[in-house]
C-alpha cells in the first residue's frame, strides 16, 4: 500500500500542470501530450497501490494545485 488513499484528478488532462514531467525518447504511434502521459502515470500508480480515484469534471476546482491532489493514508 502506498501513502495515497484517494487520488483526486481533473477529468481534462489538458488542465494538468505537467511541468517537470519526464519526456520519453520516442512515443508510440499515437502522439500524446505530456499532460495525458502524466495523468496516465498517476492513475496507474494509484491503481497499483489500491488508491481510490476521483475524477473532477470542473477543472477550475483543481487549478490552484495543478489539476491533481490526494488524500493521504494515516496510521492510527
Amino acid at each position: 500500500m502506498g501513502q495515497v488513499d484517494e487520488l483526486i484528478i481533473t477529468a481534462r488532462p489538458e488542465a494538468l500542470d505537467a511541468r517537470g514531467a519526464v519526456q520519453p525518447q520516442s512515443d508510440t504511434a499515437t502522439e500524446r501530450t505530456a499532460e495525458e502521459r502524466t495523468a496516465d502515470e498517476l492513475i496507474v500508480k494509484a491503481r497499483q497501490t489500491s488508491a481510490k480515484i476521483r475524477f473532477i469534471e470542473d477543472a477550475s476546482l483543481l487549478d490552484a494545485v495543478g489539476g491533481v491532489g490526494a488524500l493521504l493514508r494515516f496510521k492510527l
